[in-house]
């Protein structure tokens, strides 16, 4: 009985039928075989494939190449053209790219984005109407008065032909005259102390958010000493003392380069230096928690880390964040006087709110 025809091996190859004859078509040669019919191009619907590589609607596949070419072609002229430091952040970039075609596009894209603002920019300003030389500083400013260096302190009380300006001329920024000699053995000029500390109110915004500028001003005029530097740091009240006027008026030469500032008239990094070791001074008498202590420490923090060597940075930050907690952990009933008005207990409530939601602020 002979074995079933199926169960034997078979020892040579059966031949090709019709379609094996035919030889596969590779993924390439399929997107070859694309046109650009929509919605599926008849290759691929005659075989059941989906349409791969296909020009976006309106536009054939002959103009995605020339659109190509294009680009890689902008992209090299711009390596040539370019320096070593350009040309390197463009490889970097395609290299970084999960598509080489899409970050050559980009690249291209925003080389010719720039070639038509800059000749948009041209054609708007014209040609120059009168040339320079290149060491002239603000060629078109007729007056001193209009320039900014001038206006902006620079030479507000530095240069000696200056002086003999007017001092009406000069607007100065909204505040109040502050008895500061009252307060610092540094300075008696209070026309000065005050002008600094307009500086810092009007360009801080670091210390600024935790200082309530109404009640400090208002207790400096208040507070007012019969001899200069006759006070003590622990009777002062909570929203103002020495060591946190002299702190301020440190803090407040960033904002100026009036040599009179300065410590060394030669060394422009000493500036406030004075008012600074003053409040040093000072912050050794204090030894009870006050908003004028945190406020103060704070400001020296900042200070010494902008125009020191930061040595004493962390330890005014340390003390700061301690003055801080306690303060935050305290009962704000405590601070209420029944001997004063209830106007004035409601400032320093609200100044309490303004301090401590401004150091919150600032610690995060």
């Amino acid at each position: 009985m002979s074995p079933a025809r199926d169960s034997l091996p078979r020892l040579l190859p059966r031949p090709l039928g019709e379609e094996e004859r035919r030889p596969e078509v590779t993924p390439s040669r399929r997107r070859k075989l694309c046109d650009s019919a929509r919605p599926q191009c008849r290759q691929c619907a005659r075989r059941n494939w989906p349409c791969v590589y296909t020009a976006p609607p309106g536009v054939t596949s002959q103009q995605l190449k020339k659109e190509r070419t294009e680009n890689y072609a902008s992209v090299v002229e711009l390596i040539r053209r370019g320096d070593g430091v350009h040309a390197e952040q463009i490889a970097q970039r395609i290299r970084e790219a999960e598509s080489v075609d899409t970050a050559v596009g980009d690249i291209a894209s925003a080389s010719l984005l720039l070639q038509t603002s800059s000749r948009a920019v041209k054609a708007a300003t014209g040609p120059p109407l009168r040339q320079y030389p290149a060491a002239a500083s603000r060629p078109l400013l007729t007056s001193p008065y209009e320039d900014c260096d001038f206006v902006f302190e620079k030479r507000y009380d530095t240069d000696a032909y200056y002086r003999r300006v007017d001092p009406s001329l000069f607007v100065d920024v909204s505040g109040h005259d502050l008895p500061l000699s009252n307060w610092t053995k540094v300075s008696t000029d209070n026309r000065r102390m005050n002008h600094l500390l307009n500086l810092f109110f009007t360009w801080d915004n670091v210390v600024e958010r935790i200082i309530y500028r109404p009640i400090l001003e208002e207790n400096a005029r208040r507070l007012r000493r019969g001899h200069q530097g006759d006070y003590d740091d622990n009777t002062d009240s909570d929203f103002c003392s020495p060591f946190l006027i002299n702190a301020l008026l440190a803090l407040s030469c960033l904002y100026s380069m009036d040599p009179a500032t300065y410590k060394d008239p030669a060394d422009p990094k000493t500036r406030g230096r004075l008012w600074a070791e003053e409040a040093r001074l000072h912050l050794q008498n204090c030894t009870r928690p006050s908003i004028a202590l945190m406020q103060g420490l704070y400001v020296m923090l900042i200070y010494e880390a902008s125009l020191s060597d930061g040595a004493r940075t962390l330890q005014y930050l340390t003390q700061c964040m301690d003055v801080y907690r306690i303060l935050n952990d305290g009962n704000m009933n405590e601070l209420a006087d029944d001997t004063v008005p209830e106007s004035r207990r409601k400032l320093e409530r609200e100044a309490f709110s303004w301090c401590m939601w401004g150091m919150y602020c600032t610690e995060w």
